[in-house]
């Protein structure tokens, strides 16, 4: 089978559509479940939304961006060893020690060993007990771990302050847009306030997630927004 292979111009390539990303993250499940590892991995970042998006409305999902990385966080380097035991390639990424690049059949997965840069011990031992599993089509019944939605939707409203990317805020304006009748905004307050609410931009965090889960209107004007931006990325990187 032939790698999925990113445009030179594009450097955003990857969505669940694919059916070979699909089974390389249900591969993973499965080892997982086999050798006890369930709660030991979660799906994060833009795959993440991807995944939730395409769980609820399938591959025409709205808000269904490409994204560069295919990440995953595992509690510790048992489940790790465990992985390269049964025959997966791979190689360290960037050498910052802590970040490994699994190769199933040609799809690239980055694997984030232990907490990652700006989460706690604590919120990322919670992060994995609150995750859960999402069926994703693929001829057959599969699924994955990802991560909740109320941490996602935290996580990458924190990254469009701290890293001003407004791709982060295109996915969290498309998870509410999807999921607002099933976000437990109680768990977002009582996360924020516990792990968000002392860093620099924790209260601007806060205010935003508020406003695009309680007024519609706002929601819309920041949607048109990040998608013009998005358009506007795009069209740069066309040129490099």
């Amino acid at each position: 089978m032939k790698a999925i292979r990113k445009k030179k111009s594009q450097n955003y390539g990857f969505t669940i559509r694919h059916s070979k990303i699909r089974s390389a993250l249900n591969y993973i499940d499965k080892l997982a479940e086999g050798g006890g590892f369930q709660k030991e991995y979660v799906v994060i970042g833009g795959m993440a939304v991807q995944i939730y998006l395409y769980s609820k409305y399938g591959k025409n999902a709205k808000g269904l961006r490409e994204t560069k990385d295919i990440d995953i966080a595992i509690k510790d380097n048992s489940f790790f060893e465990y992985l390269i035991k049964r025959g997966i390639p791979y190689r360290e990424k960037n050498n910052n020690g802590y970040t490994k690049v699994l190769n199933i059949d040609g799809i690239y997965i980055d694997v984030d060993i232990g907490k990652g840069v700006g989460i706690s011990e604590e919120y990322f031992r919670e992060i994995l007990n609150d995750s859960k599993p999402i069926e994703i089509k693929n001829g057959k019944k599969s699924k994955v771990n990802v991560i909740s939605l109320e941490d996602l939707i935290l996580i990458k409203a924190d990254g469009y302050f701290s890293g001003a990317r407004p791709k982060d805020l295109y996915d969290v304006v498309n998870l509410i847009n999807a999921y607002e009748d099933e976000i437990n905004f109680e768990k977002i307050q009582s996360k924020h306030e516990r792990y968000f609410k002392q860093k620099q931009d924790g209260e601007e965090v806060y205010v935003l997630v508020y406003k695009l889960i309680h007024n519609k209107e706002y929601r819309k004007e920041i949607e048109y927004d990040a998608n013009q931006i998005l358009k506007l990325d795009s069209k740069v990187r066309e040129h490099y």
